[in-house]
């Protein structure tokens, strides 16, 4: 199967190559020297910078681009990416210890988190696999596990469960599935804290980082997949429940600053988790087939994710957030590290794991695009694509034209010899679907409609929805289809050139330049408009009379509690001059102007300075 992106998508991966993904090294340590596929450097034993900081994190940070980079140049159809990636792979895996073990011997001992990383690596050699077919991946993958022993069901380590089962799923040797049983059953007897099965079947509210959580909590539905074991899929389904439950915000995206700590509207998601959280339900949704995870996907990528970096992909967020209408060097509004510059937009914004996780997450979405089970073919998440794939033995392309979800049609292009099963996706949000003009019962919301290809032909999807408002318990928001939609803060940016950020990749800092302290007094009006890239006077918007509140300003503060550490919840006071995005004002507390005035809305992942919950008279 070869996906292949189009249209406006084709243009977002165009400028995520010539912005960080293709310049890595912009964004500075670790990614401004080699360590995957090198044999003389270990930065832990090397003097200067290296010695002071380097640990499993660099390979694992540098494995996040490693993957994200492969997978786009795929996509783009760029042989020199895809050959620059197949290189560095292959001095991997041709160049193994005795025992089979890949990989730098700084990681090669552990305690829980230094096999970690090889996680985020064969990801990278799951994709050129899939590319180009090469048994060699597999089979050196394979003694890599089967040869050098390890203990794999302890911390973050058992996360190789994933790969191994991905081994098993290409080459059926029964060890691999024995490995993996093993090492995830022999995790949730010992484990201790909140990313554990025992936890998933309770009543309890997990406290737990959030990349953790789930990376881990797809584990049980693949193990599902081979072994028909329903308490395994149970554990994962009712774990991403207590997402559901507790820490769903408005983007799509899950709250992970850096804990999941709760779903109030002024938390936030760390950028690795749009990565994460979409990578693990893509799993689920091909698992169980059912189409609520497709939708929460594509409500985290065209909402968290976008709104996550720059329009030119140069710079991108630690933490962000629904309301946000400040991001410099001392926003940051949560309590972790309160008053740094995480919030703001930079090519490394704080911490090296988001530089490297921002490239996967595009990418990611349109690998998880399309499934294809002998003779069925899935159209799991909407994006322009072309695929090409074989059903028993014969060649089918489906070219996918849309320019979804900022419009309301998708288009099928549909070549083949043989027939097939076609299931196509009717979203849970829709209020009419019709498909080549025919009605489509409702009833079958939030599942997957077959249609019997024949022959040649031409399939025309068009969905409707209405808007939605979502009351939480401090305001509103709304959204129609797979977007949310915020109120565009008028900004101002400052370039910030420091830590080695030069030329045309500064960090920045935005500063509200205008108006935005509103209060909606109405009901929103839905326009139509046609969609251009990056082009905000050419997006769907929405309309909605509103009032500006006179008592409520960016927060002031001189001193902070800032928390160091969430495991230990350890504060300390930190002074300084800060400005905050605060929080809403409750409604018997605001001063209203009398001035009635329409301001437009606009699709969360274009505002990068925002608005999105909102008081509501």
């Amino acid at each position: 199967m070869k996906i292949i992106a189009k249209g406006y998508l084709k243009e977002f991966l165009k400028t995520q190559m010539s912005g960080l993904t293709g310049n890595i090294e912009q964004c500075g340590y670790p990614f401004d020297r080699e360590w995957w596929g090198t044999d003389n450097f270990s930065g832990h034993s090397e003097s200067g910078i290296e010695a002071e900081r380097s640990g499993w994190w660099d390979y694992e940070q540098t494995a996040y681009w490693i993957d994200g980079f492969l997978r786009l140049s795929i996509l783009l159809q760029d042989k020199k990416g895809i050959e620059k990636i197949e290189e560095l792979i292959k001095n991997v895996i041709n160049n193994c210890d005795d025992d089979g073990y890949l990989g730098p011997q700084f990681l090669k001992k552990t305690t829980g988190w230094n096999r970690w990383p090889h996680v985020v690596f064969f990801r990278a050699c799951m994709a050129l696999y899939d590319y180009t077919k090469d048994e060699s991946i597999v089979s050196a993958i394979t003694r890599h596990y089967l040869e050098c022993e390890c203990d794999y069901s302890v911390l973050r380590d058992v996360m190789n469960v994933e790969i191994i089962l991905w081994l098993y799923s290409v080459n059926r040797n029964e060890k691999l599935l024995e490995l993996a049983k093993e090492n995830y059953d022999n995790y949730n007897e010992k484990c201790l804290d909140d990313n554990c099965d025992k936890v998933a079947f309770s009543k309890k509210k997990p406290y737990s980082h959030g990349v953790t959580y789930n990376e881990y909590s797809k584990l049980g539905a693949i193990l599902y997949r081979f072994t028909k074991e329903k308490r395994y899929l149970q554990a994962s389904e009712r774990a991403y429940k207590k997402i559901d439950k507790h820490f769903l915000l408005p983007s799509g995206c899950c709250c992970s600053n850096e804990f999941l700590l709760g779903n109030q509207y002024y938390q936030s998601y760390e950028t690795c988790d749009i990565t994460d959280y979409t990578w693990s339900l893509a799993y689920l949704l091909k698992i169980t087939k059912k189409g609520e995870y497709a939708d929460k996907i594509e409500k985290c990528i065209f909402n968290a994710g976008l709104g996550s970096v720059l329009e030119d992909f140069k710079a991108l967020q630690y933490f962000s957030c629904a309301n946000q209408v400040i991001c410099d060097e001392n926003s940051n509004h949560n309590s972790f590290h309160k008053g740094n510059n995480w919030m703001s937009y930079a090519p490394n914004p704080g911490t090296e794991c988001c530089a490297g996780n921002v490239n996967r997450f595009m990418p990611n979405y349109l690998f998880n695009s399309w499934l294809v089970e002998e003779n069925k073919i899935y159209s799991l998440l909407y994006a322009p694509t072309e695929l090409q794939t074989t059903v028993n033995g014969k060649r089918v392309k489906i070219t996918t034209g849309t320019s979804y979800p900022f419009k309301d049609t998708i288009r099928y292009v549909i070549k083949t010899k043989i027939p097939f099963k076609f299931y196509i996706r009717i979203p849970q949000w829709v209020s009419a679907c019709k498909i080549n003009g025919k009605d489509i019962d409702l009833k079958n919301k939030g599942k997957f409609l077959l249609y019997n290809v024949k022959d040649d032909c031409v399939l025309s999807v068009e969905f409707e929805s209405k808007i939605q408002e979502h009351n939480l318990k401090d305001g509103v928001y709304y959204s129609r289809g797979a977007v949310v939609y915020s109120y565009p803060v008028p900004e101002r940016r400052v370039k910030v050139y420091k830590d080695g950020n030069i030329n045309d990749f500064p960090a920045y800092n935005l500063y509200p330049n205008g108006e935005w302290r509103y209060a909606v007094v109405g009901e929103p009006i839905f326009e139509a408009n046609s969609f251009v890239l990056n082009n905000k006077k050419a997006l769907p918007s929405l309309m909605v009379k509103a009032k500006v509140i006179e008592n409520w300003n960016l927060e002031k503060a001189t001193v902070v509690d800032r928390c160091c550490n969430l495991y230990r919840k350890e504060y300390s006071k930190v002074e300084g001059e800060f400005l905050l995005t605060p929080k809403l004002l409750k409604n018997s507390k605001l001063n209203l102007n009398e001035n009635v005035q329409m301001i437009k809305l606009i699709p969360y992942g274009f505002c990068k300075l925002r608005l999105t919950v909102m008081n509501k008279i």
